[in-house]
């Protein structure tokens, strides 16, 4: 939280200064390793110049900590001309997001950038997790609106990675104007079928422009197409987001693509590292990939899949598993080393049925089978369900897993 503490250093000065006004000769900044002083100085809402009291000396003190910039806002004041000097000593805060331009396709994140920060000093694309910031900066991307004739409203959203994952960014977008993506061009594209290219297209045009759906485009659709391929490399050299401004409700968007294909790869060998609940042998076994092969990345995927589910069938239900290839591009293959973490041994503890009658229950009690203490099976309670249709009668169970630090897992089936 940010914290104000007032240094008052000649107690007479400050009963003055107190009681009446005085020219403001000079405002500085120090100790940021973020901010100049210059930064600080325009930020703090003050002007050398103007007429101030104590009240308004702290009022800046105020504002620069209300930005959540700072985690420590103090201030000293003295004499200086005729007049008084203010100095305004911080603390930069450690938390700062990376800001996203979801849908501002009217002009480039630089120049976005620059006209943040010429009106919000205190931004230099990235914005402090709490305080004002992120107001402050809607309300500039709105004036920028108006300034450029076009309707809608600035929102803002924390961008983060699935359901409960680390927070990576926040997303400033525009809502109430259409943007529908109207065309979309894969330029350097030999390697793509003219049935593939038309699956991206048509993902792509399928609705308003948001940068963070077209990222998702290219991972989800166009990527996979050279994976299979063996373009293991292939990536996007270039990205042209085309505006059309139809009326100040209406931007057409047409999208340009450059793509790099590079290098067609061969399967050459795998290896694994960190196995020791399944040898490399029992591991090698569910690798479909096959040395002097197209390297089909997809493929490769469901060759760690079928691995990892060796291990949620024994009850190591936080296996991981990292590729880490190694390319010869003089040979044209690529070779793989997959990490292994295998964590800790999940066992079956507790099971309770809740929402049936007792012989319902009893029955279902009776037809589980796996023992407390055995090594638990992820797939086991979807299988368990469907095997015992006839005691549920088709009822939607809501299932509960809960396991505790002792990696005990207790299963309740919610009917």
């Amino acid at each position: 939280m940010n914290r104000l503490r007032l240094l008052l250093p000649l107690l007479l000065v400050s009963s003055a200064l107190m009681a009446q006004s005085y020219r403001l000769m000079s405002i500085r900044g120090t100790g940021s390793q973020q901010f100049s002083s210059d930064e600080i100085a325009a930020a703090c809402g003050l002007n050398v110049g103007q007429m101030v009291t104590f009240t308004d000396l702290q009022g800046g003190a105020n504002t620069l900590a209300a930005t959540g910039v700072f985690s420590s806002v103090t201030f000293k004041y003295g004499p200086e001309g005729s007049g008084y000097a203010v100095e305004y000593q911080v603390e930069d805060a450690k938390d700062f997001l990376p800001v996203i331009y979801e849908n501002f396709v009217w002009a480039s994140d630089a120049d976005l950038n620059k006209y943040v920060s010429a009106h919000f000093p205190l931004f230099h694309g990235k914005v402090a997790e709490t305080g004002e910031m992120m107001q402050r900066i809607t309300e500039v991307l709105t004036r920028w609106l108006g300034e450029n004739h076009l309707q809608g409203t600035v929102g803002w959203q924390l961008q983060g990675e699935g359901m409960g994952g680390p927070i990576n960014g926040v997303s400033f977008f525009v809502k109430d104007v259409k943007m529908p993506v109207t065309s979309v061009s894969l330029l350097d594209t030999p390697n793509l079928s003219s049935d593939e290219r038309h699956q991206v297209e048509k993902e792509m045009t399928s609705g308003d422009y948001e940068a963070s759906v077209v990222r998702d485009a290219v991972q989800s659709r166009l990527m996979p197409f050279y994976e299979r391929k063996g373009y293991l490399r292939a990536n996007v050299v270039s990205t042209q987001v085309k505006p059309t401004v139809v009326d100040p409700g209406t931007t057409n968007v047409a999208l340009v693509f450059t793509i790099n294909e590079g290098k067609q790869y061969k399967f050459g060998s795998l290896t694994w590292s960190g196995n020791s609940v399944f040898s490399s042998a029992d591991l090698d076994k569910q690798v479909k990939l096959h040395p002097g092969k197209v390297a089909d990345g997809e493929l490769l995927r469901q060759d760690i899949a079928s691995a990892r589910k060796l291990y949620t069938d024994r009850g190591f239900l936080q296996a991981r598993f990292t590729p880490v290839p190694s390319f010869n591009d003089a040979t044209g293959e690529v070779s793989y080393q997959i990490n292994v973490a295998e964590g800790p041994l999940f066992l079956m503890g507790r099971v309770d049925i809740v929402g049936l009658d007792p012989g319902s229950s009893n029955r279902l009690l009776k037809a589980w089978k796996l023992k407390m203490g055995e090594p638990y099976t992820q797939d086991y309670v979807g299988t368990f369900l469907k095997e015992n249709m006839g005691i549920i009668h088709g009822r939607p169970a809501r299932v509960k897993q809960t396991a505790g630090p002792d990696h005990v897992v207790n299963v309740t089936l919610q009917f």
